[in-house]
């Protein structure tokens, strides 16, 4: 998702939430990555986990191109 009056990509956890609510009980998992591209800040990981715990639905995570940001293995380790 592309925030509004930047170029930033972003991690929409409204519309993640939302999709969970529409589904809700037909969602196993949620599989994420990492943002790889510039114009990029760090994903909102530890938010997103405290979302998929709160829902009760797993989450993968394909952090390959998040290894060299200091920034999101440190959210990773919070989340």
């Amino acid at each position: 998702w592309i925030q509004k009056n930047t170029d930033e990509v972003v991690t929409n956890l409204d519309a993640i939430e939302c999709a969970l609510k529409e589904n809700e009980g037909h969602v196993l998992a949620v599989k994420t990555s990492t943002s790889c591209y510039d114009p990029q800040i760090p994903d909102q990981i530890d938010e997103m986990g405290k979302l998929f715990m709160k829902e009760d639905v797993c989450h993968v995570m394909n952090n390959a191109f998040g290894l060299q940001c200091k920034k999101t293995c440190k959210l990773i380790n919070r989340a």
